[in-house]
C-alpha cells in the first residue's frame, strides 16, 4: 500500500507539472498571437505600379532616392493619381519595412473621430473608460500615411505640429504622454502651398511635413 502511495503521489505530482508547463506554454503562445496582431497587421507588401511614360519613371527614380532616406513626404497629385501605391513603394524600400505602415483618411472623419484615431482615446464613455491606441503609436517604428491632411482642422494641425517637433503626445482626454518614433508621409489632392498662402493651412506644419515633395501626374 505504501508503494501503491507514493506511485499514486508521484503520477500525480507529475501530472500537475505538466499541466502548469500546458498553461504557462498557452500564455506564451497567446501572448506571442496577440504580439504579432499587433506588430504585423500593419505590415504590406510593395505593389506594382504600371506606366511606362518618361514622367513616372523619373519619379520612381526618385521616390526610390527618397527611401533610402528617413525624412517625412508629402505627395500630391489629383484623385486617383496613386499617391498610396507611392508611398508603399517608399515604404517597403526604406529601412523601416519590416515594420507597419499605417494609413490614415482625414476626409473620412469628423474632427473629434479624427484626433482619437491619429493621437488615440483614454476618456470616459457611458459611464465606462474607454482606451484606443492611436495609429501614431500603432505605427512606432514604421509609417504613418495621412491622406487629406488638407482638411485637418487648426486645432489638429497644432497638435500635429507639436508632435513631429518632440515625437510625443498624449491621447484624447489623457494627461500622460506617450512617445513615437514614426516617418510621417502627407497626402493632399490640393496645393499645400497654396492652402498655406490662404491661410488654411499652418505654415510650419506644412514645411515639417514637406521635408521631401513628390507631385504625382494625372493618370491621363
Amino acid at each position: 500500500p505504501i508503494a501503491n502511495m507514493k506511485m499514486y503521489l508521484s503520477a500525480r505530482s507529475l501530472n500537475e507539472t505538466l499541466m502548469k508547463k500546458i498553461e504557462d506554454k498557452e500564455r506564451e503562445l497567446e501572448q506571442r498571437i496577440k504580439g504579432l496582431q499587433l506588430a504585423d497587421a500593419f505590415r504590406i507588401e510593395e505593389k506594382e505600379i504600371i506606366g511606362k511614360s518618361e514622367t513616372l519613371e523619373r519619379l520612381l527614380k526618385v521616390a526610390d532616392k527618397i527611401a533610402l532616406s528617413d525624412a517625412n513626404i508629402l505627395i500630391e497629385g489629383e484623385p486617383g493619381s496613386g499617391k498610396e501605391l507611392i508611398a508603399r513603394r517608399i515604404h517597403c524600400r526604406s529601412s523601416r519595412s519590416a515594420c507597419a505602415f499605417v494609413v490614415l483618411d482625414c476626409s473620412a472623419l469628423s474632427a473629434l473621430d479624427l484626433e482619437a484615431e491619429l493621437f488615440g482615446e483614454d476618456a470616459p464613455v457611458g459611464g465606462q473608460r474607454r482606451s484606443r491606441t492611436g495609429v501614431l503609436e500603432s505605427a512606432n517604428g514604421g509609417t504613418l500615411l495621412i491622406e487629406n491632411v488638407q482638411v485637418m482642422n487648426a486645432a489638429l494641425q497644432l497638435k500635429l505640429t507639436q508632435f513631429m517637433k518632440g515625437g510625443v503626445a498624449n491621447r484624447l482626454g489623457a494627461t500622460s504622454l506617450y512617445k513615437s518614433n514614426v516617418r510621417l508621409f502627407a497626402a493632399s489632392g490640393k496645393s499645400l502651398q497654396a492652402e498655406v498662402e490662404a491661410t488654411r493651412f499652418r505654415e510650419d506644419l506644412f514645411y515639417a511635413l514637406s521635408t521631401m515633395a513628390l507631385r504625382l501626374p494625372p493618370l491621363r
